[in-house]
Formats: C-alpha cells, structure tokens, sequence
C-alpha cells in the first residue's frame, strides 16, 4: 500500500501530492461478510479486532503510517521491521494497547 501510494502520488499534480495515509493492523477473530437487512445490505467487518485497528489507523499520524498491535507482532514472522512505540491508549479502551511502527520510516 505504501509503494502504490508513492506512486500514485508521483502520477498527480504538486498541489494534490499533500495527502497522506495511515494504516492500522491488528490481528483477531471479527465477523465478515455481507451484514444487514435486505432493504440495506453491506459487506462489512466488524468487532473488537475490528474497532482497535482502525484506533489504531487513527493515531498513525502521531506514531508512523503503518501500525500494529502486539497481537500482530506476534503472528508475524521474522523479517519485518518493528520498532516499538509503546503503550498507547487508544480512544475507547480501558487499556492502553503495545504499539508498533514498521521500521521503514
């Protein structure tokens, strides 16, 4: 996402090149699929795993443009370049959550 970013960006005009993403990664169980009544149906994700990723999205601005929750770290294999932003409390949670940043920033 982040290459295709820089790239997309590349593609438009200097004064449209301000924007910028963040992306929030957590790993669990959520509920996916196509949710709702049949006036208004919708594929959608939700729940808590859901929920924490994008808290987790939304304070990318503060810690770095690519996140992740400790619960990710450890499903990751080796490779990846973590640098821990610590404990973090994100809006809606009780506790404060173990936060990453991929090391390419």
């Amino acid at each position: 996402m982040v290459e295709n970013l820089q790239q997309f960006k590349a593609s438009l005009p200097a004064a449209l090149r301000q924007f910028d993403i963040g992306i929030g990664i957590h790993t669990g169980e959520a509920v996916v699929g196509m949710l709702g009544t049949e006036q208004r149906l919708e594929y959608t994700a939700i729940g808590d795993t859901v929920n924490i990723a994008s808290r987790l999205e939304s304070v990318s601005k503060t810690y770095g443009r690519v996140l992740c929750s400790e619960q990710t770290k450890q499903a990751l294999s080796a490779g990846y370049p973590l640098s821990a932003v610590g404990e973090v409390q994100l809006k809606g949670r009780q506790a404060g959550i173990q936060v990453y940043r991929l090391g390419e920033e």
